[in-house]
């Protein structure tokens, strides 16, 4: 009980766990002078790029965007999945650029993952925001490196 009344005070005043600490609304992308990037942006950034993705909901994946569009994902399954699984496991899938925005199918042992997410820019930090979002929308947190 304790427990929940300081977490439900930290909340109130508007700290966040260590885990959640980048997850960011559209709005607060855009109050952050966030970039929004272009195709072309995505052409430089996504093909041979190592992906780690944060889901808000505290899963971690990753996996590499093959030059043929293929990838093998992996996750630690933290946080509360469709699927239910909270075991590590891996899927495979394809990464597409379509629309000015970057599309990802996993195929997970229980479930298919499929995805498109207009890709914003802010300082050395990027995030995926589903194409039709609001302002409210909560954005996963995306590294590429090579």
């Amino acid at each position: 009980m304790f427990s929940h009344l300081i977490a439900f005070s930290l909340a109130a005043m508007g700290v966040t766990t260590l885990a959640h600490a980048d997850a960011l609304s559209l709005d607060e992308i855009k109050a952050s002078n966030g970039v929004l990037l272009s195709a072309e942006d995505l052409q430089k950034l996504i093909p041979g790029a190592k992906v780690v993705s944060r889901a808000p909901n505290g899963s971690t994946r990753s996996w590499t965007n093959n030059s043929n569009g293929s990838l093998v994902a992996s996750t630690d399954s933290r946080g509360r999945s469709s699927t239910g699984s909270t075991r590590p496991h891996s899927g495979e899938g394809s990464w597409r650029i379509e629309n000015a925005a970057y599309c990802v199918t996993i195929d997970w042992p229980l479930s298919k993952e499929q995805w498109c997410r207009r890709m914003y820019r802010v300082g050395d930090k990027y995030y995926g925001v589903p194409g039709r979002a609001d302002d409210s929308a909560r954005a996963w947190e995306f590294e590429f490196g090579k």
